[in-house]
């Protein structure tokens, strides 16, 4: 038939027709576009929007044909190539469909709705009948008819090719190939694709050639089938890009994507895993206190996270602290009242927690995720409601060679929830002493405290971690502090001292550099920044890559900083990659404790397991000395650590403040100078003192730094003295459960409102410095010592 035809119906298509041939079809795409039924809980049918159309044309060449035949409509050689094209669509997706079918009986039984997994069955059939009628009117069709026939099975392989490619990828991943995987991907694959698996989406092929290459329900090419992983789609995400599959970028590509994103698989887990687009922030402020005689602050951040879900879900987020930094407070409220966290082992707080989501009750769960960082989980985030917590921590302030101090703002580094663009952090700081940061509003007191409020954006607060400045430090300062927290334990004192020396000295230095993508702008930076390097010191550079890079340690020199810049500029900083390896190197290599490794790296939202266990078997076997690890990220996300491993639990992280090259530079300078510098140094003591309990809390922290590797009495003590003192520790976490009774039930201590601390109300910081006054005024009036001061009740003085 080489021309338009006439063709005569002796029987045209009624509404029988219409119903199973064009709306059931029809109605079945409209519902797997809005649900995502059968993506959910089988397969997802529609993987791209290609497909989709081609799905959708479908019903729409019945309609034609379904018309045709009601009013002898012209039939054309391009039509009748559209109905062959159709026809195979759906004997294809007809055979996918073949394992529901028995559930499809089942549904049309009992419940009624098993129509829609039949629907490709019901257009082949239709569409099969249309053509053997039309065949006996003129025997040419089926010259145009395979034709389209042909054009089908080449447009559903051609549609269907990213995400063929893409599970090929993740099962070649499995196998641990990851660097052809996330070529294959970097050519062909969707990333799109694989961003839906890495949250958890159906894994199982779609289409012809997903079957075809993947032996899904076909013939298995690769002889086990395929590996659709969560963990493996996230890591070859990460190796293929660069960057974390739950960045705050990937949030917008997930809310306009196809796919919806119900089951939470992170729920309860130990990471804060992939992003819930029900979930937001909606309230956030940070109240803190200065004081400089103690040089310490304390704050607290309080936020509000609302779900507009109808049912409940967990909030989790990665919270990094200002360096040297310590929780030491988390409160919950539970309908409407406040109710603070029970500090116990981590093992025990974790259990109780997975305990209590398991029965959908309400616990907050923070534990440390890392030297500085804390993991919170909170459950369940009420369905269509808010809840409410609030994170108490205290840190030191850092003072500079010059003496000038400063601290820098917490932040959200990682997160499951939405932060919209209009979400404001609101801030109010206070100081005894005059505090100060650009643009950031200022008033005084009249009991005389400084504030600085500021309403900051999150991107502002999370790349930028502006530091609160202070006055300088002009001499040596001497402070004893005391906690006493009556019935959990001893008394405990510290003494602080801050003065200026000469450090320890410095070996040498291995600059490590993450040779991923979204740490190429910090490599540029550190090129620009090596003139911060004192002259002489021993520096060596490795550029962990898939073929690491390595410049080989020697004295400070125009010689060596040529070759570091070659080095640099010689990297492809491409995808993501393991850093593990090269740092592993790093360790082997260095001369001990007199050595640094400053760790320049990007996110790491994954492990490796292989190169993660040769870590562990390193730090295990290797030198009871390890070098001093220092840690620099630009770019905020999840960081990589080992829990317990002192190197890991006494690393130093900088905070970044937007500008790289000025902290690289900075940083580098401040580590190879052979000026003394002001160094802050506690250590218990038998004395009491009048100092903040904050200093106490801090000595603690860095003593229960590595009591992760402690074992029977000497664990329990440490968990004893975190417990005492209210702190959240590589031995210890917070978790806040409902009811008294889930305390008992999960053997941990009830806890109390007066044994946390808190920020002092504006009016207190008067009743404070009146009491330091007082204090001072009666030892020197009456010549009490310390110790006699403090062994009588106050009236009595």
């Amino acid at each position: 038939m080489s021309d338009t035809k006439r063709v005569e119906w002796t029987k045209p298509y009624g509404g029988l027709a219409l119903t199973f041939g064009v709306i059931i079809p029809g109605i079945t795409i409209l519902i797997e576009l809005v649900t995502q039924m059968c993506a959910d809980a089988f397969f997802d049918p529609l993987p791209t929007w290609p497909m989709t159309l081609l799905v959708a044309a479908v019903p729409i060449a019945n309609l034609h044909l379904w018309y045709a035949s009601r009013s002898e409509a012209n039939v054309s050689p391009w039509a009748l190539r559209f109905y062959g094209a159709t026809l195979l669509i759906s004997l294809i997706y007809a055979l996918i469909m073949l394992p529901l079918y028995p559930l499809a009986v089942i549904g049309i039984i009992y419940f009624g709705i098993g129509l829609l997994p039949m629907a490709p069955l019901f257009t082949a059939i239709f569409m099969g009948l249309g053509i053997s009628r039309l065949s006996e009117v003129h025997s040419s069709i089926w010259k145009h008819f395979f034709t389209g026939m042909g054009i089908g099975l080449v447009l559903l392989i051609a549609a269907d090719l990213p995400t063929s490619a893409t599970r090929i990828a993740i099962n070649m991943a499995e196998k641990s190939d990851d660097t052809d995987a996330a070529t294959l991907m970097r050519w062909i694959g969707s990333e799109d694709d694989l961003l839906r698996l890495a949250h958890g989406a159906t894994g199982r092929a779609g289409g012809l050639s997903s079957i075809i290459l993947t032996g899904e329900w076909g013939f298995d090419l690769w002889g086990n089938g395929l590996a659709n992983e969560t963990m493996t789609a996230r890591r070859l995400y990460f190796r293929t890009t660069g960057r974390a599959y739950n960045s705050s970028e990937n949030a917008g590509i997930l809310k306009t994507g196809r796919q919806r994103w119900i089951w939470d698989g992170d729920q309860g887990g130990d990471v804060v895993g992939g992003h819930v687009d029900t979930l937001s922030l909606v309230s956030s402020r940070i109240d803190g206190s200065i004081s400089a005689g103690n040089n310490v602050a304390y704050s607290e951040w309080t936020v509000e996270i609302a779900n507009k879900d109808s049912r409940g879900g967990e909030a989790r987020f990665t919270m990094v602290l200002p360096e040297g930094g310590v929780a030491s407070r988390a409160t919950l409220w539970i309908n409407g009242e406040p109710r603070e966290a029970s500090i116990a082992g981590r093992a025990e707080v974790k259990a109780a927690y997975k305990k209590i989501v398991q029965r959908q009750r309400d616990p907050l769960l923070v534990t440390t995720s890392g030297n500085g960082r804390l993991l919170v989980q909170a459950f369940p985030v009420p369905a269509n409601g808010v809840m409410k917590f609030r994170i108490g921590f205290s840190a030191p302030l850092s003072i500079a060679n010059d003496g000038a101090r400063s601290i820098a703002m917490p932040a959200i580094v990682e997160q499951n929830f939405r932060i919209t663009d209009d979400l404001k952090h609101s801030i109010w700081m206070e100081g005894d002493i005059p505090i100060r940061q650009t643009g950031w509003a200022v008033s005084t007191a009249k009991d005389g405290a400084t504030r600085l409020r500021a309403s900051l954006e999150d991107q502002e607060l999370r790349l930028k971690r502006p530091r609160i400045m202070a006055e300088k430090i002009d001499g040596p300062v001497f402070m004893t502090a005391t906690i006493d927290s009556g019935k959990k334990g001893p008394l405990v004192a510290v003494q602080q001292s801050i003065t200026r020396k000469r450090g320890n000295s410095l070996g040498g230095i291995t600059i490590l550099l993450d040779g991923s993508t979204s740490n190429e702008n910090a490599a540029e930076a550190l090129s620009d920044a090596l003139d911060g390097i004192a002259t002489k010191t021993p520096v060596g550079l490795l550029i962990a890559a898939d073929d690491p890079i390595i410049v080989d340690r020697a004295p400070w020199s125009e010689t060596q900083k040529a070759k570091f810049v070659d080095a640099i500029a010689d990297a492809d900083f491409v995808g993501g990659i393991d850093n593990i390896p090269t740092l592993v190197n790093a360790l082997e290599n260095s001369l001990g404790g007199e050595d640094v490794i400053l760790w320049v790296h990007g996110p790491q939202p994954v492990e490796f397991a292989a190169s993660k266990s040769v870590l562990e078997q390193s730090l295990e076997r290797g030198g009871a000395v390890k070098p001093k690890l220092l840690r620099y990220q630009a770019t905020p996300g999840r960081t990589f650590t080992v829990q317990g491993a002192a190197i890991f639990e006494t690393a130093r992280e900088v905070s970044p403040s937007g500008n790289v090259e000025t902290d690289l530079r900075a940083l580098l300078s401040d580590i190879t100078s052979t000026e003394p510098s002001w160094q802050i140094e506690r250590s218990a003591t038998q004395k009491e003192g009048p100092g903040s309990p904050h200093i106490v809390r801090l000595w603690a922290a860095k003593e229960l730094a590595i009591a992760a590797l402690y074992e029977g009495e000497e664990r329990e003590q440490a968990i004893n003295l975190a417990y005492q003192l209210n702190i959240i520790t590589p031995v210890s976490g917070a978790v806040v459960l409902e009811t008294d009774q889930n305390y008992d039930e999960n053997g941990l201590p009830v806890p109390s409102s007066d044994e946390v601390p808190s920020v002092p109300e504006p009016h207190e910081w008067a009743l404070i410095i009146l009491l330091i006054l007082f204090v001072g005024w009666a030892i020197r009036r009456r010549g009490y010592s310390l110790d006699q001061l403090f062994s009588r009740p106050l009236a009595s003085t």
